[in-house]
């Protein structure tokens, strides 16, 4: 009996503080996915202006806010991934090949050329890795990894992405 409001202070407390990750979790989500249509807007203007400015010295201001822009619907786009891989289940219903997985995010990052040219991805021969990990907050992993190892390391250094056949994902 003395413990009981104890237990339901703590049990109370939890439900509290699941109702505030949740909402927090609801926040980014709609955040990200609200700023994808203005940035996409603005992203466009600034295009069509730097079509049509004739000075250079104010195309190449242009170019910068495109620049910005840009980088601001990366991370809008990264907010909406970090609230889909909150809400998500990191285990899948049954084992999933994540080999073809790894391979749509490195060919989505290799489509700039800077990036193909310095990022290698190994994948076994078979061509088949099979988890229990969910193929969506795989490939949010694989993707951070892989932008981060390209942002963060050497300017024209190689990044190496391997995927073993019991599933260890290096990105070195």
């Amino acid at each position: 009996t003395e413990v009981a409001p104890i237990a339901a202070a703590v049990d109370g407390l939890i439900a509290r503080l699941r109702q505030a990750l949740e909402a927090e979790r609801s926040f980014t989500g709609n955040s990200a996915h609200e700023l994808r249509t203005p940035i996409a807007a603005a992203l466009a203007q600034v295009q069509r202006l730097i079509i049509e400015l004739p000075d250079n010295a104010m195309r190449d201001r242009a170019q910068a806010i495109e620049s910005a822009l840009r980088d601001l619907a990366r991370l809008s786009e990264k907010l909406l991934q970090l609230a889909k891989a909150e809400g998500g289940s990191l285990i899948a219903n049954a084992p999933q090949n994540l080999a073809p997985v790894l391979q749509l995010v490195s060919s989505d990052l290799a489509r700039a050329s800077s990036i193909a040219k310095r990022l290698s991805v190994q994948i076994p021969p078979s061509g088949s890795v099979m988890s229990i990990m969910d193929p969506d907050a795989f490939a949010i992993l694989a993707r951070n990894l892989i932008e981060n190892a390209l942002k963060h390391g050497e300017a024209d250094g190689q990044v190496i992405v391997k995927l073993t056949q019991d599933g260890i994902l290096n990105v070195a």
